[in-house]
């Protein structure tokens, strides 16, 4: 459930809104590569600026400004992190 709310977070703060399966797929696949590459500039690109990050504990949210800035000093080492995905579903509501 918790992943579930970060995807629908996140898609809800892009930059871009994504209007396909395929598209929601492509930006997410994209994000998750600019972590693992480091490349920041990528990373925060896709973020609008009333981005919300939820962490792993209930009452840890970041704005775009505070997940930045704990997220600098990663991406500034060539290293952030890497997700791959398990298992993604794709559904809009009306």
């Amino acid at each position: 459930m918790r992943n579930l709310l970060l995807v629908v977070l996140l898609l809800g703060a892009c930059a871009s809104t994504p209007s396909t399966p395929a598209d929601v797929n492509r930006v997410l696949d994209d994000w998750h590569q600019a972590a693992a590459v480091a490349d920041e500039a990528r990373y925060f690109g896709a973020m609008s600026p009333d981005f919300v990050f939820l962490g792993t504990d209930a009452t840890e949210r970041w704005d775009l400004a505070a997940f930045r800035e704990f997220s600098h000093p990663y991406f500034a080492k060539g290293k952030a992190w890497t997700f791959v995905p398990r298992d993604r579903h794709v559904m809009f509501s009306p």
